[in-house]
């Protein structure tokens, strides 16, 4: 399968959404993988909830992922 994404999806200045199945195409992470990340602080993220909802969207913002990974890059600090 190949996904195609076009100049505007590839912005990195966005919010995403946490995938439902399977990584994530714009950082291959699973959701358990953010809400790793997000539980420990590391990346940015926000829960989107209408008021007296049970349930929101969690969404992340995707610059702060990108930092992570990349100072987690060969040869990047740890």
């Amino acid at each position: 399968m190949v996904i195609e994404f076009s100049k505007e999806t590839l912005s990195t200045e966005r919010w995403i959404r946490l995938p439902v199945r399977g990584p994530c195409p714009c950082t291959g992470l699973s959701r358990s993988g953010f809400y790793r990340l997000i539980e420990k602080g590391l990346i940015k993220s926000a829960n989107l909830k209408e008021p007296g909802n049970l349930r929101g969207v969690r969404v992340v913002w995707l610059p702060s992922v990108l930092e992570y990974i990349e100072a987690h890059a060969q040869g990047g600090e740890e």
